[in-house]
């Protein structure tokens, strides 16, 4: 781990002038002639750097350059002697340091230095070969404590003995540091990068040891000071120092960095015309604006011992699609990402911390030790929707600590993971300016103007009760907290709310003013302690007022403020726990409503009531029975809600009472419990050899002792009329029409469709069942003919399903407990697990996947068993159409185990007409090699593998995948099936927005119809490289309507980016099946249960499938194989619009 001040660092500083990209690609390595004696020696693309004048303590040795720029494939080595600890070089050249090479030193344990004031790239293709740390920054004088180095003058290097201590940043604005490379360094060391803006899109890793990203602003001093295991920046205002000549530098800012050179344009970043720019794993418009730091791609500091520290800075903090990772098999790391704990300490604070959908930040224990901490601050607004955990080990350990907080305003969406499999869960801090706690999804308190997350926004900062409940069900503790600074009070305004936790949580609200109790706040799935105190600033203004209800199933009930005041529709009830009322003022008198509470508003028995700074001691007593009716529930004669059993609603061990189930109990309630699995020990990606999830999982026999046939949904089940189906048809199909702009379809005829349907059964020799899945208000009629009461979408909006088959009356089916909330949750979660590199060893995804099984499957599954339906094709409300429907699993298998599965827009926008592809010619087109985005090196294999080895067709690639060329091969050989295998992607807004890459242009959505893919008509797109944007409702209308946009019958594309050879692997499955089976959707499930099974293989540089073997090329050849059991690999790909 690089410590200051410690011997052995190598400084290379790129004092530049100017800006001449091809001259610096020209120049290379060039010695500065003046006097160091630095020395380079180069062999072709190898530069190796001797010479340089030592300080007097022999641990520095210092160069200076007039150019340093690594080309594509270059190397620069450093030399040195093991006495000399220190390698500090200057550059004193006229451009920014292009470095798309191998930067290494030999000699010693060095860690290196690269400081360039007018900018710093490090290209797809830089990366490290140390011994050491690494630090890229642009000040412009490096300080130490016998002196600067810097560019004012011939340096006295004899005096500049120890490490540096210090960075002067003295422009008005620094330049920009950007890193798409591959930086890592040896487990201990470290990685920094500071700049006046700085962006990450490529990887940093340090095993076990920190990564410091920091946007710096103009006129400031840094000092980096080692604080235990934490590096700690300090930044203070530069003193009157000499002045350094304005012309004697030009720093680039972002958007100059990154358009200077064709490395530069080669870093997955858009440079939009208004300045901003766009990631490609993101839609997001990012400022450039001074103090702005980006984080995409991927910093890690995971260790064998406790995890490491990451620690992001600036004033503006945008993480899009970023993974970031510091979790140790003995403990998790910290992250830090806008400050420290409540914004306190020596790191300066962020005015805006954005963190989108797509990021992850884990400081997760992983087998034994306490979770870490993540901490997200702001001054002014933090936006935080990722997924955030910290949990505590598997085999022992708490949980950690995640912050969400800000100065100002706050939002979340999502709910960390602060459980400890075996140990206390930990803490979820919340700590905005002013606050209010509704009792609504965290997605519909989300405000800010559309595509500009960056925005500073007022207070009050708005959270979801639904989150708090899930992070409660750990039984970890969830602190909200308010300041008093600012033109806000520091309130805490709090809705009412039924808390389902099934755990000891505790709920602790800190107010600098009030707390405010303005609805009924009941804890009724298990005890929850209440900890609410007001006036935490001590100003003396800070009240707790209860307008209503307060009960905590037990739980223990703390108030403290220097007032507690119960009005007439309030009452306070521990249902049996301790409550303690402090009072902080003597001058306040005890309010009458606390002691008999008149009025009869007591429930209870309150438990012991105790008072601190009033009259009232002793215990007090509220109420004769645990209920509100009499006995031991509320309705009837057992310990139960509704009935005589041991569940609320029947007499078995099901999913609404007692047992290891979802919904009562001891079960787990869905809503963000992510909990892990580990299978395989030291297995790579998972599981085990021969894993079926079988005997002795937890996902084997009986859905945790659960029957398919505990649920009978006849009681929610009703027949529709073919009048009210096809309403139900228009409305799915409205989506799309409106979305696309289609003309107005007119609603389908049952008899017809039934009759298609019978048709289709007959040519492919299974029969094919239709789920619509939507929500509507709870006990709202079948088929409402009106949709108004469908256009303001609640959280307790309930799932409903309807069965469409060959034969009789559509079945409308209503899933108790199942509401919007709590399924769009689970989806979300499901594809988190997937697409979570880092999870790839675990089950955790069973939960949601078995979950979402017994919404969306099992209720619908006595008539497909009934009716014989081998097909299921499923039509979906926004939310639920980008779920990898693959990966459901009904408790002891995988649904492609049963059935084959597909995406329907609606069946009125699908053509049902069936031919038989099983001999039809491909063409096959892509590309390998982008210059905007990252390479697919086994798109070449690929193309060549399905074309000539499996189908007859053409194959096109790179420089002749273009539109005007698939347009011409298709008017001339008229093929029925294109497979492109390149980037594409399903984004938020528009159809515009996405799109399909070609090797010389981006084609989006809304330009699809120029392909001409319906003349003549196309059977089959495959798509093998797209994503979407998981969660986003307007992306998934373009995935899911694809195949109607494009105008062709089916697609087939995939959810998220699989990894290249993977890809490859499968699709070579689903072409030999495409062969042999009668329908594409059987082609596809047969070539998913292949990977599922590890029937796709590579071994000893051969593809092994079920049609015969390939040998890789030599570039594939070498690469790992992923572990393919893993739904990660197969359940990404759809098929969308017609199966047959």
């Amino acid at each position: 781990m690089m410590t200051f001040p410690r011997p052995a660092i190598v400084l290379l500083m790129a004092f530049c002038t100017g800006l001449n990209g091809s001259h610096a690609w020209a120049d290379g390595i060039i010695p500065a002639p003046d006097g160091t004696g630095t020395q380079v020696t180069t062999n072709d693309a190898a530069h190796t750097i001797t010479g340089g004048t030592t300080s007097a303590d022999q641990q520095n040795l210092f160069h200076r350059f007039t150019e340093f720029n690594l080309p594509t494939g270059a190397s620069a080595t450093f030399m040195t002697d093991p006495a000399v600890l220190n390698i500090l070089s200057g550059v004193n050249g006229s451009n920014p340091s292009i470095i798309d090479g191998l930067l290494q030193v030999s000699g010693s344990n060095a860690n290196l230095f690269l400081v360039n004031p007018n900018g710093i790239l490090l290209g797809p293709n830089a990366a490290l070969n140390l011994q050491g740390s690494f630090t890229a920054v642009t000040a412009d004088q490096v300080n130490f404590a016998t002196g600067a180095f810097g560019v004012i003058g011939s340096p006295d290097y004899a005096a500049l003995v120890e490490a540096p201590q210090s960075f002067s940043f003295s422009l008005e604005q620094p330049a920009s540091v950007v890193n798409a490379g591959n930086l890592r360094v040896l487990p201990g060391e470290s990685v920094i990068l500071m700049g006046g803006q700085v962006l990450n899109t490529g990887t940093i890793a340090a095993p076990g040891g920190n990564i410091l990203v920091s946007a710096v602003d103009g006129g400031s001093l840094v000092r980096i000071a080692q604080a235990g295991q934490l590096l700690n920046l300090e930044v203070t205002a530069l003193a009157e120092v000499a002045s350094v000549t304005a012309t004697a530098f030009s720093p680039l800012s972002l958007p100059e960095l990154l358009t200077s050179n064709a490395i530069a344009q080669a870093t997955d970043v858009t440079v939009n015309a208004d300045g901003t720019i766009t990631l490609s794993e993101s839609a997001v418009a990012v400022p450039t604006h001074p103090g702005t730091a980006v984080i995409s791609g991927l910093l890690e500091t995971d260790s064998t011992g406790q995890g490491g520290q990451i620690t992001v800075l600036g004033t503006t903090i945008g993480l899009l699609a970023a993974e970031v990772s510091t979790t140790g098999e003995s403990g998790g790391g910290t992250i830090r990402v806008g400050g420290d704990y409540m914004g306190g300490g020596l790191l300066p604070t962020a005015a805006v911390t954005f963190v989108d959908e797509g990021s992850t930040l884990v400081a997760d224990a992983i087998a034994q030790g306490d979770g870490g901490t993540i901490i997200l601050w702001s001054e002014e607004t933090t936006r935080s929707y990722g997924f955030l955990s910290a949990r505590g080990g598997g085999n022992g350990g708490d949980g950690g600590l995640v912050e969400t907080s800000s100065r100002g305003f706050l939002e979340t969406a999502g709910v960390p993971d602060i459980t400890a499999p075996s140990g206390q869960a930990g803490n979820w801090l919340l700590d905005p300016l002013d606050i209010q706690i509704v009792d609504a999804d965290s997605t519909a308190t989300m405000g800010f103007p559309p595509g500009n997350p960056f925005t500073a926004q007022s207070s009050p900062a708005v959270i979801s009760w639904l989150d708090i409940e899930a992070a409660l069900s750990a039984g970890g503790t969830v602190t909200v907290a308010t300041g008093g600074a600012g033109g806000e009070a520091g309130n805490i305004d709090v809705e009412g709310f039924e808390l389902d936790t099934g755990a000891n949580g505790t709920l602790e609200f800190r107010a600098a003013s009030d707390i405010t109790i303005l609805g009924e706040v009941a804890s009724v799935g298990g005890a929850t302690n209440f900890d609410f105190r007001a006036d935490t600033d001590n100003n003396g203004n800070g009240e707790v007022i209860v307008q209503a209800p307060l009960k905590s199933g037990g739980g223990d009930i703390t108030l403290e403020g220097t007032n507690v005041i119960v009005t007439s529709g309030g009452v306070i009830n521990a249902e049996g726990g301790t409550q303690t009322i402090i009072r902080t003022s003597q001058n306040n008198p005890p309010n009458e409503n606390l002691g008999d509470n008149p009025g009869g508003n007591n429930d209870g028995p309150g438990g012991d009531l105790g008072f601190e700074g009033d009259d009232f001691g002793g215990p007090d007593d509220f109420g004769d029975g645990p209920d509100d009716f009499g006995g031991p529930d509320d309705f009837g004669d057992g310990p139960d809600d509704f009935g005589d059993g041991p569940d609320d609603f029947g007499d078995g061990p099901d999913d609404f009472g007692d047992g290891p189930d979802d919904f009562g109990g001891d079960g787990e309630e869905e809503g963000g419990d992510r909990r892990r699995d580990r299978q395989g020990g030291d297995e790579e990606d998972g599981f085990e050899e021969g894993d079926e999830f079988g005997e002795g999982d937890d996902f084997a026999e009986g859905r945790d002792g659960r029957e398919s046939g505990d649920r009978d949904f006849d009681a929610n089940a009703e027949d529709l009329t073919g009048d009210d189906w096809a309403f139900e048809e228009s409305v799915y199909a409205d989506d799309f029409v409106n979305y696309f702009d289609f003309p107005v379809i007119s609603e389908p005829d049952l008899a017809t469709s039934q009759d298609t349907l019978q048709t289709l059964t007959q040519q492919v020799g299974t029969a094919s069942g239709l789920i619509y899945a939507r929500f509507t208000p709870a006990g709202s009629s079948a088929a409402p003919r009106s949709l108004k009461q469908l256009s303001n979408p609640q959280p307790t909006d309930i799932l409903q399903l309807v069965i469409v088959t060959p034969e009789g009356q559509p079945r409308q089916i209503e899933v108790p407990g199942a509401t919007r909330e709590k399924v769009i949750a689970a989806v979300r979660s499901l594809q988190l697990e997937l697409t979570d590199r880092t999870r790839r060893r675990l089950t955790d995804y069973l939960r949601h996947s078995q979950l979402l099984y017994d919404w969306l499957i099992a209720p619908v599954e006595p008539v497909l068993v009934a009716e014989d339906i081998g097909h299921v094709s499923m039509i979906m409300a926004p939310g639920l159409r980008s779920l990898p429907m693959a990966a459901l699993h009904d408790g002891e298998q995988f649904i492609i185990e049963k059935y084959t599965v597909g995406l329907m827009p609606s069946l009125a926008l699908t053509d049902l007409r069936y031919t038989d592809v099983r001999q039809a010619p491909v063409l096959a087109m892509g590309a390998s090699e982008f210059t905007d985005q990252p390479d697919l090196p086994a798109v070449p294999f690929e193309l060549s593998t399905i074309v000539d080895n499996l189908r007859q067709g053409q194959r096109n690639l790179n420089e002749t995948f273009t539109p005007q060329t698939l347009v011409s091969l298709r008017q001339t050989d008229n093929y029925r099936i294109l497979h492109l295998a390149t980037h594409g992607e399903f984004r938020a807004g528009g159809p515009e927005n996405s799109y399909i890459q070609f090797w010389d242009q981006r084609l989006n959505l809304a330009q699809l119809p120029e392909l001409q893919l319906n003349n003549p008509p196309l059977e089959l797109l495959v798509m093998s490289a797209c994503k979407t944007a998981l969660g986003d409702s307007s992306a998934e209308l373009g995935f899911a309507g694809l195949a109607v946009q494009a105008g062709v019958k089916s697609a087939l594309a995939s959810l998220w980016q699989v990894s290249d050879l993977e890809t490859a692997g499968l699709m070579t499955e689903f072409y030999t099946q495409l062969s042999q089976q009668s329908y594409k959707a059987e082609a596809l499930r047969q070539a998913q249960l292949a990977m599922l099974r590890g029937e796709v293989t590579v071994q000893d540089g051969m593809l092994t499938w079920s049609g015969g073997t390939q040998p890789l090329p030599e570039d594939l050849a070498n690469l790992r194989f992923g572990n393919t059991q893993h739904p990660y690999y197969w359940a990404a790909f759809t098929l969308v619009g017609s199966p047959w």
